[in-house]
């Protein structure tokens, strides 16, 4: 074993939980707007950024008020949206990570600016102490958006009024099963 083994392993996890999150919403958008026909859909979101996404789904959104876990869904992408920026473009530093109660540093790219009475004051970024329990409570937020994506999923093909087909030919019911297991 090596030195931060274990933080390369969580960390490896929760960037791969983003990824199948980040994949799912593209599926779902391509389902909901497109028929699944991905040639129709590649021009308008294979580009996409995870926020226009989220901005798209929250468009859409509206026209399903009734379905409360689209709002929830919107909310909680909304919420993980930061989180998920700061976590891939951010500087990483596994520090005491290995040791039990240890931790790594995160510092955000992103300069900070502060309009004070007088003048503007910029920082160049900030540090983040980063634990386990941090990359456990990420992975549960993520797990959960996929579980929402689901269960819209199945409301909209049980509706009688809908005729949504979000049939899963590559079959990834258990694709995700070890991924969202607690670290240690």
């Amino acid at each position: 074993m090596y030195e931060n083994d274990k933080f390369y392993e969580d960390y490896g996890r929760v960037s791969c939980a983003f990824s199948a999150m980040e994949f799912e919403i593209h599926e779902f958008l391509k389902g909901l707007c497109f028929e699944n026909d991905f040639v129709k859909a590649a021009p308008y979101i294979d580009e996409n950024t995870l926020g226009t996404n989220i901005r798209l789904l929250e468009k859409i959104s509206v026209s399903y008020q009734e379905l409360e876990d689209f709002s929830n869904l919107v909310k909680t992408l909304k919420a993980l949206l930061k989180d998920r920026n700061r976590f891939v473009h951010g500087l990483w530093i596994p520090l005491t990570y290995e040791i039990s109660s240890g931790h790594a540093a995160l510092k955000n790219k992103k300069i900070r600016t502060e309009k004070l009475s007088s003048e503007v004051r910029r920082t160049d970024g900030s540090w983040t102490n980063i634990n386990k329990d941090y990359f456990n409570k990420t992975l549960k937020q993520i797990k959960s958006c996929i579980n929402l994506i689901e269960s819209i999923k199945a409301s909209l093909e049980s509706d009688e009024c809908e005729d949504f087909d979000f049939s899963n030919p590559n079959n990834r019911d258990n694709l995700y099963e070890k991924l969202f297991i607690e670290l240690l």
